[in-house]
C-alpha cells in the first residue's frame, strides 16, 4: 500500500511495484538523467512503448505488466490499488510456498505473513492534499448555511482512491479468515525517516544509483489558498476531523493506529 520513495528502490534489492523495480532502477535512472526527465512516466523505454496511454514507463508500471512479472521474488511491494489486492496476493504466495515445500519434502508449513505499512497523515492535511491533487476546492462555511461540513468533505474526498484502497477486512488477521496480514502505520513526513527505517530491512544493491534523478509526482500544495487553516475555528476543524474518522475506514484506522504499538518506530 505505501508508495515507496523512488530514491529508495534505487538503493535496495527485491523492491517491486508500480513505482518501479529495483532490478532495472540503475539503467532507468541513467536514462532519466541523460534525457533530463523530471516528470513521472515520461521516460522512453519498452514499457512506455507498449502502453496505450501516456505517463507510464519503467518508473511507473502498469498493473498488467506487474502481474506478468509476478511478486514471487519481492521483499518490498509498492502498490496503489484496491484493498483486496493484498489478501489476494498473500493467499497466492502462501499457496505457492506450500506447494514448493511439498515438492521438496519440506515439512515446514509456516505461513508467510505480509506486513502492510499504511501511511497516515494528519486528517486535515490529507484532505487538503487530496483536494489539491485533484484540483478540487474545499469550501468553508463556519455556520453551515450554504454548505454543510459533510457536503464540503464530499466535494473533495475522492472515495475511489481513499475508500477503495482500505477496508476493515484487512484488520481481521486470524485463523478463521487466513488473512495473514499484519497492519502497521507510519507518519510519511519527513519521508526520509521511513526510508532510513526500511534500509535496514532490505538488502543493498551491488551498484546503487549514485545520482538520483528526481521526478515530480504531485503539483505543489499551496496551503495559503486553503480556507480551512486560517478562516475556521478550532471547533469547526474538530468537526471535520471527527466526520472524516466516522465516515472513512482509512481515517478511523489511522486515528486508532498512530500512537499505538502498531505504529512503526521510525526514529
Amino acid at each position: 500500500m505505501p508508495p515507496i520513495s523512488r530514491a529508495n528502490y534505487s538503493d535496495s534489492n527485491n523492491v517491486c511495484g508500480n513505482k518501479g523495480y529495483s532490478y532495472d532502477a540503475y539503467q532507468f535512472n541513467s536514462r532519466g538523467r541523460q534525457n533530463n526527465i523530471t516528470e513521472v512516466g515520461e521516460n522512453n523505454d519498452s514499457i512506455s512503448a507498449v502502453s496505450n496511454s501516456t505517463h507510464f514507463d519503467r518508473g511507473r508500471v502498469k498493473e498488467g505488466i506487474m502481474k506478468e512479472i509476478g511478486y514471487e521474488n519481492c521483499n518490498y511491494i509498492s502498490q496503489e490499488s484496491v484493498w483486496n489486492f493484498w489478501p489476494t496476493l498473500i493467499k497466492d504466495l502462501n499457496q505457492k510456498n506450500n506447494k514448493n515445500n511439498y515438492n521438496n519434502n519440506n515439512n515446514n508449513s509456516t505461513l508467510l505473513t505480509l506486513e502492510l505499512h499504511v501511511p497516515c497523515r494528519e486528517p486535515l492535511q490529507h484532505l487538503m492534499s487530496m483536494a489539491s491533487h485533484f484540483n478540487k476546492k474545499y469550501v468553508c462555511d463556519e455556520q453551515e448555511i450554504n454548505i454543510t461540513i459533510p457536503q464540503a468533505i464530499d466535494t473533495v474526498y475522492m472515495k475511489q482512491f481513499g475508500d477503495s484502497r482500505f477496508s476493515t477486512t484487512l484488520l481481521l488477521n486470524n485463523s478463521d479468515n487466513n488473512n495473514n496480514i499484519d497492519l502497521k502505520c507510519f507518519n510519511p513526513f519527513p519521508l526520509e525517516n521511513y526510508i532510513h527505517y526500511m534500509k535496514d530491512k532490505l538488502t543493498s544493491r551491488r551498484f546503487p544509483v549514485l545520482h538520483y534523478q528526481q521526478r515530480t509526482t504531485n503539483q505543489q500544495h499551496e496551503k495559503s489558498t486553503e480556507c480551512i487553516w486560517d478562516s475556521t475555528s478550532f471547533d469547526y476543524k474538530q468537526k471535520v476531523i471527527q466526520l472524516l474518522i466516522e465516515e472513512h475506514p482509512y481515517m478511523k484506522f489511522c486515528s486508532d493506529c498512530i500512537g499505538s504499538n502498531n505504529e512503526l518506530q521510525l526514529l
